[in-house]
């Protein structure tokens, strides 16, 4: 069963509502009608709350660094805020007692901008969205270095304000996902290592944990990014060995393991959040797919094609003037064609453009 707020289903009908930023005093509302994220930014920049608007729940049981990196040897947090009681849950009475630690990249400012495009992307056919970039917000939040590292450590490798680090929330309209991603600059004078990140960390209700599908554009084969691992600082959990997994991090599960020269920027993979507003497995495979055609329109394009089985040039001729005759869109010289990928051959290079200009000509005449 769907709990509702009294709107529409938003996967019937579009949630016209668009995605917001609101600020009050000392905090950041960032919602689209479906869901909603809350920040502080003093005494340091961090999530308070992530709800769920549709099921009008929360996400979230505890304040966790925004993010977290390792840079020649010595692991930062960004933000976040100590002094939490108890990691069962997040009263918000508690959030105005909290503290800064000044061994955390600190908040320096914020920016508003819409969502632009990962990549570039122009449609050539048919796609389910044809709105590219997404319609949505994008909020970039800039911390600076800490002045001193923690304090068991000697020496101070960092100084202040020589390496800046960006945190972007997009947020789009029409459907419950918020997708995060990190900017490292190196604004110093000497080169820096970045040996790790993470890029999110959500230490989430129990209730909640199988309502949030997380992934990123990084993963592939077994590089997941997406680990769920025990919360050392929820001590009132039934597990006496503190071992339930409820704290969600988004992470390189190696590296990235980069050399920051002065005045270079590094970007990392982008996380996508989606919260579930149901249990239904089939109506969680919609929201995903309804995900997909949001962010990555392309994915939809669907070409009718045609695999040659001979790539000698008459052969690929006559199936593009029989695709063209019928309406194929994409000729593929298929396995056991003969196709040399490898080749180095100027002239064979050479002779393969000639078939794939013919291809654009007759097959997409006006391109």
């Amino acid at each position: 069963k769907i709990m509702s707020t009294g709107q529409q289903d938003w996967l019937i009908n579009p949630c016209v509502q668009p995605a917001t930023i609101d600020s009050d005093q000392n905090r950041l509302l960032l919602s689209n009608g479906l869901i909603s994220r809350c920040f502080v930014t003093t005494p340091n920049f961090a999530t308070i709350n992530y709800s769920n608007l549709v099921t009008e729940s929360s996400l979230l049981r505890g304040i966790k660094p925004e993010a977290t990196l390792a840079v020649d040897g010595h692991q930062y947090a960004v933000g976040g805020l100590l002094g939490q009681p108890d990691y069962a849950y997040l009263d918000p009475e508690w959030i105005e007692d909290l503290t800064n630690d000044p061994s955390t990249f600190q908040f320096q400012q914020y920016r508003v901008n819409p969502i632009n495009t990962y990549y570039p992307w122009m449609q050539r056919r048919h796609a389910t969205s044809t709105r590219y970039p997404p319609s949505g917000i994008r909020l970039s939040v800039d911390f600076l270095a800490p002045a001193k590292v923690s304090a068991h450590t000697s020496t101070s490798v960092i100084e202040p304000a020589n390496l800046q680090v960006t945190i972007h929330y997009d947020l789009y309209q029409g459907i419950p996902v918020l997708a995060k991603w990190i900017e490292v600059n190196n604004l110093g004078r000497c080169e820096v290592q970045l040996e790790a990140l993470s890029s999110e960390i959500l230490a989430i209700n129990e209730q909640e944990k199988h309502r949030l599908h997380i992934e990123s554009d990084y993963a592939f084969s077994q590089m997941e990014t997406t680990q769920w691992g025990p919360d050392v600082d929820y001590k009132t959990q039934t597990d006496y060995h503190y071992q339930m997994l409820l704290l969600m991090t988004s992470t390189y599960p190696l590296g990235p393991g980069v050399i920051l020269e002065p005045g270079q920027t590094f970007a990392s993979f982008r996380t996508f959040e989606l919260l579930h507003d149901s249990d239904d497995r089939e109506r969680k495979g919609l929201a995903r797919r309804k995900m997909y055609r949001t962010i990555a329109p392309q994915v939809t394009e669907n070409p009718i094609f045609m695999h040659v089985r001979q790539s000698n040039p008459e052969a690929v001729r006559l199936a593009i003037d029989q695709c063209a005759s019928v309406g194929f869109e994409m000729v593929i010289m298929t396995f056991g064609s003969g196709f040399n990928i490898e080749s180095e051959d100027p002239d064979y290079i050479a002779q393969m453009k000639r078939l794939a200009e013919s291809i654009r000509i007759i097959i997409h005449p006006s391109r």
